[in-house]
């Protein structure tokens, strides 16, 4: 039999269902905090170096370097001016010349190069030729190497010859500039002086640049006016060739030469100097061509356009006009246009 719910209980448990409230209305569940992305890193090398359009930019008659013929191989080196033959080294040891004329319709200033009655010599199997210079008294070509302990010595007529220096013991030369007096060469064994002077002989006839036995290099340049300067660019020093009293000697160049040293750390190697006008810039760089200039923040690097694996070599002027050497090009300028890259890093 089964057993009666008492009906009180019963009504207690139907009242308290009927009692409970009802459930809180569910509102939007807000979204989670966006996490922020990070910071991009702050750039901690050195900023880019500034552009430089001083040489390869110019709007000069270029003449590609394959038009002379030469074999790949032969890769340029030097460029040198005189008043009637711009002579170009290459590599081993090829020396071009290229006749020197001005232009019909141009100024005096106006000079050009004719590629088609060029002149080529050749060295002997084994010389290696890498720098030169050519005397303003007689237009006698001079050649040195570093890897040679002789020079070479072509004179206005006749062949190639070499000239031994008896003073030299070990090494071969750095650089080499003839003028009025003589010839000056830098050894790369220097011993108590870092230039010397010697004749056509190769007799030593002088030295210059005292130093303390480290032969600090010493780099030879002239300026388009015909001044003589060597520069050292571990330090900065520059100077002076004066000629005179029996023999040229080397005197600092004080306020004569706002040298482009010491070197920056950012320059790269040294590859030595040159003049743009009274302006000395320094060339360095690695596969790029940097040009190192004084300018209101300072001696610094500029990046110079020469084109892709285009690299400029060698610049070289006179009172008549300039020329620039690059792997590629020779380029041919005229003093008219020389205010296009007055100003460091000028077309930036």
């Amino acid at each position: 039999m089964k057993k009666a719910i008492p009906v009180v209980l019963l009504a207690l448990t139907l009242a308290g269902c009927a009692a409970a409230p009802p459930p809180e209305p569910v509102g939007p569940i807000d979204p989670p905090a966006p996490v922020p992305s990070p910071s991009p890193p702050v750039p901690t090398g050195p900023p880019p170096l500034p552009q430089s359009r001083l040489v390869c930019q110019v709007p000069v008659r270029k003449i590609p370097l394959s038009d002379l013929g030469l074999p790949e191989e032969n890769r340029a080196r030097d460029v040198a001016l005189t008043r009637d033959t711009i002579w170009i080294l290459f590599e081993p040891n090829v020396l071009v010349g290229l006749p020197r004329r001005e232009r019909p319709e141009g100024s005096a200033n106006a000079v050009t190069a004719v590629e088609d009655e060029s002149e080529t010599i050749y060295g002997q199997p084994g010389d290696v030729w890498e720098t030169l210079s050519v005397s303003p008294r007689d237009g006698t070509v001079w050649i040195a190497s570093a890897s040679a302990g002789k020079l070479w010595r072509k004179p206005p007529v006749g062949r190639v010859r070499p000239v031994r220096v008896a003073q030299l013991k070990e090494g071969g030369f750095r650089d080499v500039l003839a003028v009025w007096d003589g010839v000056y060469v830098v050894p790369t064994a220097c011993g108590s002086a870092s230039v010397w002077r010697v004749d056509a002989s190769g007799k030593v006839l002088g030295t210059g640049l005292p130093q303390n036995g480290n032969c600090p290099v010493v780099d030879l340049e002239t300026d388009w006016s015909g001044r003589s300067w060597a520069l050292q660019p571990e330090s900065g020093e520059a100077w002076k060739l004066v000629i005179g009293g029996g023999g040229g000697h080397w005197v600092p160049a004080g306020q004569e030469l706002a040298s482009p040293g010491p070197w920056p750390e950012r320059a790269g190697p040294f590859r030595g100097w040159f003049f743009w006008s009274t302006e000395p810039v320094g060339l360095g760089g690695e596969e790029e061509t940097l040009l190192i200039r004084r300018s209101a923040d300072g001696v610094k690097p500029f990046r110079e356009d020469c084109g892709a694996g285009n690299r400029l070599l060698r610049v070289a002027g006179d009172e008549r006009g300039w020329v620039a050497l690059t792997r590629e090009w020779l380029l041919l300028g005229e003093h008219a246009l020389e205010s296009t890259g007055s100003a460091p890093g000028s077309g930036d």
